[in-house]
């Protein structure tokens, strides 16, 4: 129960008690009035008749003083009017039941008021001749009872209505900065970080705000300051001063980790763009020309992977670029370095441009010997750029709309083909498995690599989500499940819908679901992202964003929002980032431990990677040498 409802409650119980005993007071000084009223009326009318039978007739004649008690009693003010001699002998009487018609009965018998009797002798001269005895009407006392008792009860329920009414807006008002406070106390609790600038005017709230925003303050700063540690140390590592590309360790790190990988960044394309005789170009127009082309040279590449999923460009040479574009169609390739060349060409600049496809299961030593082939062979050829590919008999080389039609089946007739691959605790107990997908065909299974690129260009990403995901659902899971899913599926309006309507069914069947993005997905579409993030934890998933890496202290910063469970990081990345900082923990370790975020190496090729990550602190890794993906259940 909140404070204020407790405040409330227990003022409205107190103000109702009051009232109920001032009432219940009053009800009963009004019965006790009621009562002697009735007594007092009765002796007094007692008094008044008796006298008035004494001076007729000497209190003798009979008949004049019954005459007398029957014009008081039809006045219907008594119950009863008894006239006897002095020997106790009734001479007459006047009786009338007790009749209570707007009375309820159970009030009368809560009541059980008493006769009222009043008695006074009747005499002649000094000698006492008669009694008269009188009983007041009971019916009259129990009416103004009851009357009483509805005004006290009407007048309770209001005078509680207003109190209660009074209470709540007062406390509403007083406690109006306690709201600001629970926010406040609540942001920090779920790793957000939120300065309270209008102060309460109540001393206590005041120096609660001032204390939580002193910490909220401090944990801001330990946080700024570690990001800006791991960016300024990634900066270092791996950026190129000259150009802010990536260096050539990013390269061969990053493109060593899709090549190892069993997801839809496993195959793509790695195109390189070179300066054509740069010794030329400095001896002819100086070296400010050079570099001018440089830079022109890495503002091209930079538009390139701007756009590209998991994307990257990199300064591997002097005067070379390379760009590593995953998940891309040779098509969208072409196009691409068509475009590119293109502004080469209209700005004065001889480039060389190539590509060369990659895909899992090659070493980057030969598709690195792949792509200086190509780039002989467009220097050879001018300005045209090149693009190489092996051909892979196992890949159909179909059109758009024949894809189409076989994806379109393969999900109608469940050709596709779910394996898992475990990601492990240092204890040895599996936590996780994630999910990847192979596709049937012609006999043959295809990796995502293979057939993704094509799913993308036919905007089917979402359709396959949702596929997988319904797939997914229908088998048992003894661990957690992690399931990759693209922008377009976080990002269409109606998903939030679509998975509120299976959480039951996933429920009962006791489904824990985690569900990862690629960093790049995060960056492109950071309020998808967080909304997304969002509604999957409140509904007790998890959340996770894959393939992550430090691109400057934004990157950092925004995981504030997002809230992600985990983090899936290379191993060869992350050991890079902690290593050269044995001295100290990690300030990726300090960030992760303030926002709650797990993480998790993957690309596990050995054993002596796993001893090395287990010595810096990393207790969950997924890889080859941890576990291969498998068909087996989950």
């Amino acid at each position: 129960m909140t404070l204020f409802k407790e405040i409330t409650l227990a003022m409205s119980i107190l103000v109702i008690a009051l009232l109920a005993m001032t009432m219940f007071s009053n009800y009963r000084t009004n019965v006790r009035f009621i009562e002697e009223q009735l007594y007092t009326s009765a002796r007094n009318t007692a008094s008044s008749l008796g006298l008035a039978i004494s001076r007729a007739s000497d209190g003798q004649d009979v008949a004049m003083a019954e005459t007398m008690i029957n014009a008081v009693f039809d006045s219907g003010l008594y119950e009863a009017i008894v006239y006897r001699n002095v020997d106790g002998k009734v001479l007459y009487e006047r009786h009338t039941p007790l009749i209570l018609d707007d009375v309820p009965a159970w009030f009368a018998d809560s009541i059980a008021l008493p006769p009222a009797s009043a008695s006074v002798p009747v005499g002649r001269e000094w000698m006492q001749v008669g009694e008269l005895q009188i009983e007041g009407h009971r019916g009259n006392a129990y009416t103004q009872m009851w009357d009483a008792l509805k005004e006290v009860l009407v007048s309770f329920f209001i005078l509680s209505l207003l109190a209660m009414g009074g209470i709540y807006f007062m406390l509403k008002i007083v406690l109006r900065s306690l709201d600001a406070v629970r926010e406040q106390a609540e942001a920090v609790s779920g790793n957000r970080f939120i300065i309270q600038e209008s102060l309460p005017r109540t001393r206590e709230f005041r120096d609660v705000v001032q204390a939580i925003n002193t910490l909220v303050f401090k944990v801001k700063e330990v946080f700024k300051k570690e990001a800006d540690a791991v960016a300024r140390y990634n900066t270092l590592l791996y950026e190129d001063r000259q150009t802010h590309l990536k260096n050539r360790d990013f390269f061969m790190m990053k493109l060593g980790s899709l090549m190892s990988g069993e997801d839809r960044f496993s195959a793509g394309y790695v195109a390189a763009l070179q300066l054509c005789d740069p010794d030329k170009v400095k001896h002819e127009e100086g070296g400010y020309v050079l570099q001018k082309v440089l830079s022109f040279i890495g503002d091209i590449a930079r538009g390139i992977v701007n756009g590209v999923e998991e994307g990257v460009a990199c300064r591997v040479r002097e005067f070379e670029v390379i760009l590593i574009l995953p998940s891309l169609e040779e098509s969208d390739v072409s196009a691409l370095l068509t475009s590119a060349a293109e502004s080469c060409k209209g700005a004065g600049y001889c480039v060389t441009i190539a590509a060369a496809a990659y895909r899992t299961g090659e070493t980057p030593s030969d598709l690195l010997s792949h792509l200086d082939y190509a780039l002989m062979q467009a220097e050879a050829g001018g300005a045209v750029p090149v693009l190489y590919r092996e051909k892979h008999d196992h890949v159909p080389s179909w059109g758009h709309d024949e894809w189409r039609k076989h994806l379109r089946d393969a999900m109608q007739f469940d050709r596709f083909v779910t394996v898992y691959q475990p990601v492990v605790a240092r204890s040895g107990e599996t936590v996780q498995k994630e999910l990847l997908l192979r596709l049937e065909l012609e006999g043959k299974l295809l990796n995502a690599g293979a057939f993704i690129p094509v799913v993308s260009h036919l905007d089917l990403l979402e359709e396959l989500d949702r596929y997988v995901l319904d797939k997914m659902g229908k088998s048992f899971h003894a661990v957690e499940v992690a399931v990759n899913v693209s922008e377009d599926f976080i990002a269409h309006s109606s998903t939030i819908g679509w998975l509120s309507a299976r959480k039951d069914a996933w429920d009962d069947n006791t489904l824990e679901l985690a569900f990862e993005v690629s960093n790049s997905t995060v960056l492109s579409a950071p309020e998808p992202a967080a909304a997304f993030s969002m509604f999957v934890q409140k509904q007790g998933w998890r959340f996770g964003i894959d393939h992550f890496t430090v691109e400057s202290e934004k990157d950092l910063t925004f995981l504030q929002r997002v809230k992600p469970s985990y983090l899936k990081i290379d191993a060869a990345y992350l050991l890079s980032l902690v290593g050269s900082e044995s001295k100290r923990e990690s300030a990726l370790f300090t960030i992760a431990r303030l926002i709650d975020i797990d993480l998790i190496a993957t690309g596990v090729d050995s054993e002596e990677t796993a001893t090395s990550l287990y010595e810096h602190g990393i207790e969950r890794l997924q890889g080859f040498w941890i576990g291969k993906p498998d068909k087996g259940a989950v």
